[in-house]
């Protein structure tokens, strides 16, 4: 009976073991991820929050004192994670790759200290997500909403207290001075360190889950709201003052007042709940007694769990070994400057946009034919590998990057030619700047297919990357200004012949 015992301990520890040292050499270029991540101001406060998880788990073990029943079950969560990992390098999906981290140190503690354990430390254990960066689609979303939010918000507290002002988009106009409320005054700065904030206070000074909620929900409005009083206060101080007063040491003086008083709204929102009385439910109970009863797996399963993470970390090895299957194509240097009608002059990214993108290869050049007014613009972003840190940025993340606010937008748009054929489908999006609208056209060419959003390209890039050992493919834009007498109407129609002629040429320098 001894000998059986040993022989299961054994098994125990070499399967925990093997898939813990695995699961450190898959995440070693994530980790590097996020430290990068931590760089920038959004998420600067990323260091913090492991150390916070960390002695947050160590005081809710002393408070909740769980039963410690090592669950070798965890180890299926831990394996899911594995395979989100891997899903996420194939398809060069960051944000997947960085949250599986937080689903492998939830596996882990289940595996270690067993599931009653985990449900008592899961609120230190969920802290962890807020240390992962969001998808930069999402962010570039969030970011372009909060800054036009920002300067409504504000631009109507300034009417209030008497200062004159006009908006023009995320422009405000003072008269002597004009004000741009620019990314970093979009409150997301303050937003994200404050929720992570809100749900600890939430957790450490509420016991009913319906107010935790409340006080996580809160901060958003009281994010936003404050920020927008920050601009209130430096354009009633620079209408007072001079433009001296937006700039240096005042101006983040200015910030760091204006996440304290974040910090007090929400205290008074705990002090508001405080007066509602809620009942106590089934759930609540069951949540405060941290216990989540084990799943019951056996050792053949989780041994088919280690293999399967094993098998994604030798399919990792190999492919990061294997040479990427480059079809033959023409450089893009030689793509045409004369299509039909139009002809092209070929343009050039800023060596710092070069550098930024860890493009393989691309085109930029303006089309125009006699006579036209507005040139088209055309763009080919061609990737021979993507990966992690070398795939497209989408145009929704850099139109907002470049001032441009996206008013109009369809992801299914179908390009017909003059005959009424279906060319091709295309992200439509219609921009503006000031006085400035642009039309845009976009979509992804991947192998052979015309993609329009993501989640379509990073599903086939991690498919084509196992079958085909192919990762190449394509981000292609054209774009056409309206104005001096060109309406939304004629740009569609002026778009569609351009790429009637474009689309033929582009197989042979972005191969199929």
């Amino acid at each position: 009976m001894r000998d059986l015992r040993g022989s299961a301990l054994f098994f125990d520890m070499t399967m925990g073991a093997a898939l813990a040292a695995l699961t450190v050499w898959l995440f070693a270029a994530t980790f590097a991820s996020l430290f990068a991540a931590w760089q920038t101001p959004e998420y600067s406060y990323g260091y913090l929050v492991p150390l916070v998880c960390l002695g947050w788990g160590c005081a809710l073990y002393r408070e909740r004192k769980p039963a410690l029943r090592p669950a070798l079950s965890g180890l299926a969560l831990v394996g899911f994670a594995v395979g989100m990992h891997l899903f996420g390098d194939l398809a060069a999906n960051n944000w997947l790759d960085e949250y599986a981290i937080v689903v492998a140190a939830a596996g882990f503690v289940a595996t270690l200290m067993g599931w009653q354990a985990l449900g008592a430390l899961f609120p230190a254990v969920f802290f962890l997500s807020f240390a992962v960066p969001l998808p930069p689609m999402t962010q570039a979303s969030l970011t372009a909403g909060m800054q036009l939010l920002s300067s409504t918000l504000s631009v109507a507290g300034l009417h209030l207290l008497g200062v004159p002002v006009f908006q023009e988009g995320n422009i405000i106009d003072l008269g002597s001075y004009k004000l741009q409320v620019a990314e970093a005054c979009s409150g997301l700065r303050y937003l994200f360190p404050f929720m992570g904030f809100g749900y600890l206070f939430a957790f450490l000074f509420e016991k009913n889950n319906l107010k935790r909620v409340l006080l996580m929900l809160a901060t958003i409005p009281i994010a936003i709201v404050m920020n927008a009083l920050r601009i209130v206060i430096i354009g009633v101080s620079v209408d007072m003052w001079g433009i001296a007063m937006a700039e240096g040491l005042v101006h983040q003086i200015e910030g760091w007042v204006v996440f304290v008083g974040c910090i007090g709204f929400l205290f008074a929102v705990w002090w508001a709940l405080s007066f509602v009385q809620t009942r106590v439910t089934a759930s609540e109970k069951i949540t405060s007694a941290a216990s989540i009863s084990a799943p019951h797996i056996t050792r053949a399963l989780v041994l088919l769990v280690v293999l399967m993470a094993l098998a994604c970390g030798g399919a990792k090895l190999l492919l990061a070994d294997r040479a990427a299957a480059v079809p033959d194509r023409s450089p893009l240097i030689d793509f045409p400057l004369r299509l039909g009608d139009w002809r092209g002059q070929i343009g050039d990214l800023p060596s710092d946009q070069l550098a930024a993108l860890k493009l393989s290869d691309y085109f930029m050049g303006d089309y125009r034919r006699d006579n036209d007014a507005e040139a088209i613009n055309f763009y080919i972003a061609y990737y021979a590998n993507q990966r992690r840190d070398a795939a497209p940025h989408s145009p929704l993340v850099c139109i907002p990057g470049a001032g441009w606010e996206i008013t109009a937008l369809r992801s299914d748009y179908r390009v017909r030619d003059a005959s009424g054929k279906i060319l091709l489908t295309v992200n439509r999006a219609l921009i503006k700047n000031g006085d400035r609208q642009a039309l845009v056209y976009f979509w992804y060419d991947e192998r052979g297919r015309d993609l329009t959003t993501a989640a379509q390209r990073k599903w086939y890039l991690a498919r084509d990357s196992l079958v085909r050992g192919r990762s190449d493919g394509a981000l292609v834009r054209v774009v056409i200004g309206i104005g001096n007498g060109l309406s939304l109407g004629d740009a569609d129609r002026k778009l569609a012949e351009f790429l009637s002629f474009a689309l033929p040429e582009l197989g042979r320098y972005v191969p199929d």
